[in-house]
């Protein structure tokens, strides 16, 4: 009768140990579920309390760590969200967003590359059919804080990630930068018409483009692209400015000039809505005293020094070092 008993009682009891469980699990993954909501909509305070929460009821869990890691990251606590990753990668090994945020944060610090080489590499050989990782991997390859960027290496790897995912044009404009920064021009040119044909709205595909053309001395598709550009982004200084360069490069000063004066003019309208001063590293700075160069130079060549002078000066004045050897040499 006792031993009845006692087999009654262990079948009472396992069941309700097994119920016990599950409901810590469930909780535990109400938690991490509130926590990445929380995350998503950039409540970050609120999302570690339900981490805090979880990791109390669960301190070995891996996916807790991952995401506490992920919200150093956002903040921008680097070494913070490195030992979380560190943890995260030490409970579950076989995540590979884990490696590849621990790798986004490795490179941002400036930890040596291989580093974070080494973390995307396992990423891509935990899922291999992540076009993302792979696009990172290419960054990584190309960063010109090292001596030799591996252009090469980097083109083969974003051709896996367009094997992956054909239909971005953002691959191929990426592919298309890393053919023209390895001056493989022809190749370059392939990927940018690429990009333009599965996304014409993109005015930087036909800039990027028609840079390209200028760089081969075709000004003429380089002025169809730049209008291309400009008749989708007309206020955007920089396409301009190129359209301009290419019109120099063909010695139509007279319009080159009205391309110039109108970008200063596009500047000057962008600095008047920024408050407060900007510096002289100011990306609209770098425009302006590109702009006044450039606009001398052509004032130059159509015979009107003295206005072109004026230009130089103006250059200079912003930082601009080739106006300043221009004054010395043609401003008396």
């Amino acid at each position: 009768m006792k031993h009845f008993i006692i087999i009654f009682l262990a079948v009472l009891i396992i069941p309700f140990k097994l119920i016990g469980q599950k409901d810590l699990q469930n909780k535990i993954e109400v938690y991490i579920k509130l926590a990445e909501e929380n995350y998503s909509k950039e409540n970050y305070d609120q999302a570690m309390i339900n981490l805090d929460s979880a990791s109390a009821l669960d301190p070995d869990n891996g996916e807790i760590y991952r995401i506490r890691g992920m919200i150093y990251y956002e903040q921008s606590e680097s070494r913070r969200a490195i030992n979380e990753f560190n943890n995260a990668i030490r409970f579950d090994p076989g995540n590979p967003e884990t490696y590849f945020y621990r790798s986004l944060v490795r490179f941002e610090v400036g930890d040596h590359r291989n580093y974070s080489l080494n973390d995307i590499n396992m990423a891509i050989e935990l899922q291999p059919d992540n076009a993302i990782y792979y696009i990172e991997k290419a960054n990584y390859l190309t960063s010109t804080t090292y001596p030799v960027p591996e252009y090469n290496l980097a083109i083969q790897t974003i051709s896996q990630a367009i094997s992956i995912d054909p239909e971005n044009a953002h691959y191929y404009a990426i592919r298309a930068k890393y053919n023209s920064d390895s001056d493989q021009l022809l190749a370059s040119l392939s990927d940018y018409s690429k990009s333009i044909e599965m996304d014409p709205s993109i005015a930087e595909y036909y800039n990027k483009r028609g840079i390209i053309y200028l760089r081969i001395e075709d000004y003429l598709k380089a002025i169809e692209d730049f209008n291309s550009a400009i008749q989708i982004d007309p206020l955007n200084e920089n396409y301009i400015i190129s359209r301009g360069q290419a019109r120099f490069n063909m010695t139509e000063y007279e319009t080159a000039i009205l391309d110039f004066t109108l970008s200063i003019d596009t500047i000057y309208r962008k600095i008047s809505e920024v408050p407060g001063q900007i510096n002289l590293d100011h990306p609209l700075n770098k425009a302006l005293r590109r702009s006044y160069f450039l606009r001398g130079s052509a004032l130059l060549q159509s015979e009107s020094t003295f206005e072109a002078c004026q230009d130089f000066e103006a250059a200079a004045n912003l930082g601009e070092s080739r106006a300043t050897s221009y004054k010395r040499r043609y401003c008396r």
